[in-house]
């Protein structure tokens, strides 16, 4: 998947940047790649997140966006 968002005053691009981070590895504090290192197993649920993953059709209509994307802004 692919996520963007315009940049804007009055918010923080680096709080925005960690909650997608925490949203997209549904709610835990470590992706797989780290916790499959020797010794990093340990990691915390830091919210209830959902996993949800995207369908083909999905991507491939994200993909068809993608080509109309500087059309689309606003």
């Amino acid at each position: 998947g692919a996520v963007t968002w315009r940049v804007c005053k009055g918010l923080e691009d680096e709080l925005i940047y960690k909650q997608y981070q925490l949203l997209s590895l549904h709610g835990q504090s470590k992706d797989a790649l780290n916790k499959m290192k020797a010794g990093a197993w340990e990691y915390d649920v830091l919210s209830p997140a959902y996993k949800c993953n995207m369908t083909d059709i999905q991507a491939s209509i994200g993909l068809a966006q993608l080509e109309r994307y500087e059309n689309i802004l606003w």
